[in-house]
């Protein structure tokens, strides 16, 4: 709708919204009057502020017209003004919600289009528009490349002690923590007689010192890449350096040394059940007496029956060590184990009790500690300070790297030796 349509559409309305007042001055308008008066108003109102803002844009074209003329511009055309007002109408109505006109362009075409000609072009020739044949992989095709916002972040397997149960202790500082336990109750405890004298037999005490391991990576990247990447870069370096470190602290929760480095739980604990003569690299024929789930079930038999009824209680293994459980078959081929997990957070289920993938125990291969069954909350892990993820954005200032490091001070150890048991591979 143009502006001089507008302008008709705005009489006609005002006409018939004054008729009515009229008729109905002393009374009140039928519901399909009322409902027609409420509409056309709206339409009434609609009309009238649009005159008024192609009125006003009419004369802040008039006001700098002279500044055009003067610095060898051109004044906008009527069709110009019309266009703008058009775009900012459609503008507005999109930013608050409301309905706006459709944008025409070119309204009436031209019943064909007239010659394209060069200046000074003799009339009767025409210049043509040379065309081929253009896929989006041309290289001269300036075609924009999207880049999904989220980061595909790969998995890999890492320690299970701390999702199995384990105790975590944070501290703020990092010397050495003291942890007391016994080893040994009152021993002495029997049926006495009247007046008898009672045998002293004192309780056994201990303690277990945790420290406070460093384990830290560092790396950098361009400070283009920090602040002008539309994926969550930043978020997925900062898990990236969290799973490094987990990498390499998690081993030594498993089989570490306890010199400079944590005690790892398989270092700690004694073995509960070693395999017969036939399961080097397997828990042996479920067929045969001794093997197969024997096997398991004489581990989970091997600790005090208080920690094997513990919310921690769990078995610790590889992925491989998992498959081998599963493959267990009764003669007629069926499975023997319904490893679906039983725990929230625990990779399967073996013969009743949550078990969890670690990768620092190790395979099961001639004498290998392959599984550790037992109460996790016994297994302490001894976290200093948190984890601490930095970034410098002044250390390779000459470089313009962004410096990123992850720390994480960390012990562990088995405060209860008798709370785990491994499974041990036979020699042959």
């Amino acid at each position: 709708m143009n502006r001089q349509q507008r302008r008709d559409r705005l009489v006609e309305l005002q006409n018939w919204v004054d008729r009515q007042n009229e008729e109905y001055a002393d009374e009140p308008f039928p519901p399909n009057v009322q409902d027609a008066w409420e509409k056309n108003n709206r339409e009434l109102r609609e009309h009238e502020i649009v005159l008024a803002e192609l009125a006003e844009r009419d004369a802040a074209v008039a006001r700098a017209a002279p500044a055009f003329r003067g610095g060898g511009g051109r004044q906008l055309s009527r069709d110009d003004q019309e266009y703008a007002r058009a775009f900012r109408s459609a503008i507005k109505a999109m930013s608050y919600g409301g309905t706006f006109e459709p944008i025409e362009f070119a309204p009436e075409l031209p019943e064909a289009w007239p010659e394209d000609r060069l200046p000074n072009q003799p009339a009767g020739m025409r210049s043509e528009i040379v065309t081929r044949d253009t896929l989006k992989t041309t290289a001269t095709q300036a075609l924009p490349t999207t880049v999904y916002k989220t980061f595909v972040e790969h998995m890999v397997e890492q320690t299970s002690v701390l999702r199995a149960g384990g105790t975590l202790i944070s501290t703020d500082t990092g010397e050495d923590l003291v942890v007391p336990k016994t080893t040994a109750f009152v021993s002495n405890a029997a049926l006495t007689t009247e007046g008898g004298a009672i045998t002293e037999g004192d309780p056994t005490l201990s303690t277990v010192t945790l420290k406070a391991y460093g384990y830290k990576c560092f790396f950098q990247i361009s400070t283009e890449l920090a602040t002008d990447t539309p994926t969550n870069l930043l978020d997925v370096l900062g898990r990236s350096a969290a799973k490094a470190l987990t990498l390499v602290y998690g081993p030594h929760l498993a089989t570490g040394t306890g010199t400079g480095q944590p005690n790892g739980f398989v270092t700690a604990a004694s073995v509960g059940k070693t395999g017969p003569t036939g399961c080097a690299t397997s828990l042996g024929t479920q067929a045969t007496a001794g093997q197969g789930t024997d096997n398991l079930a004489d581990l989970y038999a091997s600790i005090a029956e208080p920690y094997s009824i513990e919310p921690s209680v769990g078995t610790l293994g590889t992925n491989t060590s998992l498959a081998i459980c599963r493959k267990l078959k009764d003669s007629q081929g069926n499975p023997m184990l319904n490893t679906t997990p039983v725990k929230a957070g625990s990779s399967a289920n073996v013969f009743g009790v949550p078990y969890y993938v670690d990768p620092g125990v190790a395979q099961m291969a001639a004498n290998a500690k392959s599984l550790a069954f037992g109460a996790w909350d016994r297994y302490y892990v001894r976290i200093a300070g948190g984890v601490r993820f930095e970034r410098s954005d002044e250390f390779a200032f000459n470089a313009d790297l962004v410096s990123f490091r992850c720390i994480v001070r960390l012990d562990g150890n088995l405060i209860d030796l008798n709370a785990i048991k491994l499974f041990q591979n036979s020699a042959t």
